[in-house]
Formats: structure tokens, sequence, C-alpha cells
């Protein structure tokens, strides 16, 4: 019980730092990359942190089997190269028994990759798409660009203005046609314009001061002047188009039910999550022997190595069978069954299989 105890807080102990490094890192890539889309004027600045919390989940089926597969390589070499999995052996612990402890610690967390992957990650793309569909909307309603005509409320406001000032939300020299129901047409000339929302009500006015109205019929037999200083229109909010959504923001059921080549090349990657956090771990476990006067961490350049080729492959995988290059029968799983098989071969190098070491110590 202690030894297992032991063991278990240690990989749990090293997972955890090795996810939180990685997610911090995910992190700041991703918000560097939104500034520079709100530094371009194509997201606005609130909707960074949804966005990056949504991201962050979706991105979890990829950083806990790392995490996961470091935290046990680091864990177990260190173990290697302080004695203390020779120390084990030679009090009768198998390393079946080891390995036994690796296997529950993988099976857990598949759970839980398994949980993101399948419903949570498709779930906050979605989120992520809706997001991204309203600020479109809005920012699509909300600029007005200078020396340029804007239309609004689908086409039936047109908005000219000169120049601007105060990071473009006052207009200058402003031209505003609206074509207003019935038989009459209005034209606005005003010296500034400047976009308000109603704090109470939520509506948006375009707010014109110092002008004139125009109001005439269509036929342009007659019309009205008015002059005031300051006359308010009332924007109304665009409908928001929804983009097609891409494969990995479906849910899992529905691809199921339209089982086009991509669909299923979407669905294998969801369970290819779940079976690399259940192998990558018992690789660890093999991978991470040392001899000599290797270091902690000799083995890690190497596991990092497998892994990207694993993972490459799998992305490789993916493609080919969205373009029909491989059949659905193949797709993925061959990637996990050379991994498997490599497994199987370092366990037989190793002498690792159930059944040929007698446990003499219980845990």
């Amino acid at each position: 019980m202690i030894l297992r105890r032991y063991f278990h807080h240690e990989i749990w102990k090293t997972f955890l730092a090795i996810l939180a490094i990685l997610v911090l890192i995910y992190m700041g890539h991703r918000f560097v990359r939104f500034l520079n889309q709100a530094a371009s004027g194509d997201l606005p600045e609130q909707a960074i942190a949804a966005l990056l919390f949504y991201k962050t989940i979706s991105a979890q089926v990829i950083l806990v089997p790392l995490s996961a597969f470091l935290g046990t390589l680091i864990t177990l070499g260190r173990m290697h190269h302080d004695n203390e999995i020779t120390a084990l052996v030679s009090t009768g612990y198998s390393p079946t028994n080891l390995l036994r402890h690796v296997a529950l610690f993988s099976i857990v967390l598949s759970g839980l990759v398994g949980s993101i992957s399948l419903y949570l990650g498709p779930n906050a793309e979605e989120k992520s798409y809706q997001i991204q569909d309203r600020m479109r909307a809005d920012l699509s309603a909300q600029s007005i660009h200078p020396a340029q005509f804007n239309t609004f409320d689908h086409g039936k406001n047109i908005v000219y203005a000169e120049s601007s000032t105060d990071q473009g939300k006052t207009l200058h020299h402003v031209f505003v046609q609206r074509n207003t129901s019935g038989e009459k047409t209005e034209v606005i000339l005003a010296e500034t314009a400047e976009r308000q929302v109603d704090t109470e009500t939520g509506e948006d006015f375009f707010i014109l001061r110092q002008g004139h109205r125009y109001e005439l019929s269509k036929n342009r037999q007659d019309g009205t002047r008015i002059d005031f200083e300051e006359n308010g229109i009332l924007i109304q909010p665009l409908e928001i188009e929804e983009r097609l959504r891409k494969a990995w923001a479906r849910p899992t059921p529905y691809l199921l039910e339209h089982p086009s080549l991509k669909n299923l090349a979407e669905v294998q990657w969801r369970l290819s999550a779940v079976i690399s956090t259940l192998l990558l771990p018992l690789l660890a476990y093999f991978l991470s022997k040392t001899e000599g006067r290797s270091g902690k961490y000799a083995r890690i350049m190497t596991g990092l190595l497998v892994f990207l080729i694993y993972n490459n492959l799998l992305a490789a995988s993916k493609a080919w069978l969205e373009n029909g290059d491989i059949p659905p029968i193949v797709g993925l799983w061959w990637v996990h069954g050379g991994l498997i098989t490599l497994i199987l071969i370092l366990a037989y190098r190793q002498g690792v299989w159930p059944g040929r070491h007698r446990n003499t110590v219980r845990t």
C-alpha cells in the first residue's frame, strides 16, 4: 500500500506539473494570436477570454496524452537512475506489478480524455464558432470606415464620412441616406456623428449633430428640410449568420449519423486520443529503463521523437482517410497497431510478461 501510494503520488505530481506548463505555453501562444486579431480589428477584445477558455479545453486531447507520456517517462527514469526500481525488485516487487500501476494511471486519464474528446471538446469548438459568429456580426454593425460607403440594416442605411477622430469614434462631415418604409427617402448631412448604445435597453443609435435632414419622395416632386442640433437613428441589430461548421465542432452522434469520410476520420481521431492516453504511458514504462551512467532524463529526447512520429502519422492518416486514399477499416488504426507492436517488442526484450514474475510483495 505504501509503495503504491508513493508511486502514484510521484507520477501524478509530475504529470500535473508538465500539464500546467504545456497549458500555459498553449494559452500564451493562443493569447498572442487573439491579440493580433484584436489589433487588426478582426476580433473584439471582450471575446478573447471566452475563446481562450474554449480553445484550451479542446486542446486537452493533445496536451493530456503528451503530459501523461512525459510524466511517466520522467518519473520512472528518475526512479531507475536513483536505483529505486532495483531496490524494489530486490525485495520481490515485480516489474509487472509496477506496470499494473502505470496501466491504472493511463486508464483513469483515458476516461478523462474520452469525455473531452467525444463530448466536451466538440461542444467547446461549437461555442467558439458561436462567439466568433456573433462577434463578426457585431463588428460588421459597429465598424464605420471613413472615406468609404458603409451599409447597415441590410442596405437600408448608407453612411459616408470624410474623416474620423478619437480612434474612429467620432466621424466628421457625414452623409446618411435612409430608405424608410413608404414612398420617402431621407438624406442627412451632419458635421459630426458617433455611435452610442442605450445602457438601459441595449439599443444601438447613430447620433448626428449640427446638420440638416431632407425628406424626399420617391418621385422627387416634393420634399422637406429640417435643421437639427442632434438627431438619433436607431440601428437594427444584424442577424447572426452561422458559418459552415468543421467536423471537429460537430457532436459525435452527428458524425456517426452522417458517415462521410471526413466525419469518419474525425471520429477515429477522437477515439485515437483515448487510445493514445492508454498506450503512451505503457510505452514510457519501457522507454524509461536506463543503464550505466545514463542520466535521469536520458530517454526524454527518444520519447519525444517517438511521440512526434506517432502523432504525425496519426495526423497524416487522418488526412489520407479524409481524401479517400486509405479505407476506413485501415484509417488511423494501423498507427496504433504499430505502437502496440513496439510496446510488445520492448516488453519481450525486457522480460516483462504477466506470469513470468512471482509477486512476493503485495500492494
